[in-house]
């Protein structure tokens, strides 16, 4: 049953103390949290550990949207758990994500840090998680930072780099990437603004796209098309050469092919008997094409 809990489910398990929670929220972001635990008695024993990664990220975030329910829960290898407001990958050093507040509004904070590829499959259970929660979501370098002026340069520091690599690029898909993701962070940091009640600040200018954009795009797509077009009629070239060259080799492999097939019952008794068992193997990979 562990396995299919899901964060709505988990919520409505613990309604009623929502108001508590958010009556008790204290001036700090991700703390303060204690308060909402003294009348919480538990008649059972919580189970704290879990197969199941997806269960825990679901426990994270029902406990945090709720405000009731279990403070923690890990995996038996202990490098994925959460502790009320924020969830780790393999320690404190690493926090994936954590619940913020200001005042009664909450919102999700992701780390943008880079990762290995175990950690990534965490940040994937946690993202799925969330997926389908009305809650804001912002990506810092920082996910624990309470609103401070680090975090808008944080945003800031991205989208120079993205106008950065929009200026330098030459393919149109890149250009395109670069400012699309521009335009992005700068509604973003604009949302973090207003969730944190900062001043929204003056952002680097984004280029537009070039005049010659589309004609740029249109050359690239028939460029590509052609290249593919080449490649195709060589690799057609290369098969059919190949099957000239390999004509008495093909038709030898043919021909064990039917016997094999002809004499299968006594290939495998021999083989069975302690004999070995050499199927037919013409040893290239467009044998399969031919041979059909």
């Amino acid at each position: 049953m562990e396995r299919h809990l899901t964060s709505q489910a988990i919520q409505q398990n613990f309604l009623g103390g929502t108001a508590k929670w958010q009556q008790s929220a204290k001036n700090d972001c991700t703390s303060g949290q204690d308060d909402k635990h003294g009348d919480n008695k538990v008649s059972k024993r919580i189970k704290f550990v879990y197969q199941d990664n997806e269960a825990i990220a679901h426990l994270w975030i029902g406990h945090n949207l709720s405000g009731e329910g279990q403070r923690e829960a890990r995996n038996p290898r202990r490098n994925f758990y959460f502790e009320d407001e924020t969830i780790y990958s393999y320690g404190a050093h690493f926090p994936i994500a954590s619940f913020v507040r200001n005042g009664k509004k909450q919102a999700i904070q992701f780390t943008t840090r880079t990762y290995s590829s175990t950690t990534s499959g965490h940040v994937y259970r946690v993202k799925g998680a969330v997926k389908g929660n009305k809650i804001p979501v912002f990506y810092l370098q920082n996910p624990r930072d309470c609103g401070g002026l680090s975090g808008i340069e944080d945003y800031l520091s991205r989208i120079r780099f993205a106008i950065a690599k929009q200026i330098k690029s030459r393919a149109t898909q890149r250009i395109e990437a670069s400012r699309e993701a521009a335009l992005s962070l700068k509604a973003e940091c604009q949302k973090y603004c207003r969730f944190w009640k900062l001043k929204v600040p003056k952002f680097p200018a984004i280029p537009a796209l070039p005049k010659d954009f589309a004609q740029r795009q249109t050359r690239e797509r028939e460029r590509d098309a052609a290249h593919t077009e080449i490649r195709r009629i060589a690799y057609e070239a290369h098969k059919k050469q190949w099957a000239i060259d390999n004509a008495d080799r093909l038709a030898k492999y043919r021909a064990d092919v039917e016997e094999w097939n002809a004499n299968l019952e006594t290939h495998i008794a021999d083989w069975l008997a302690g004999g070995e068992l050499n199927q037919p193997n013409c040893g290239y990979s467009f044998v399969g094409e031919h041979v059909k």
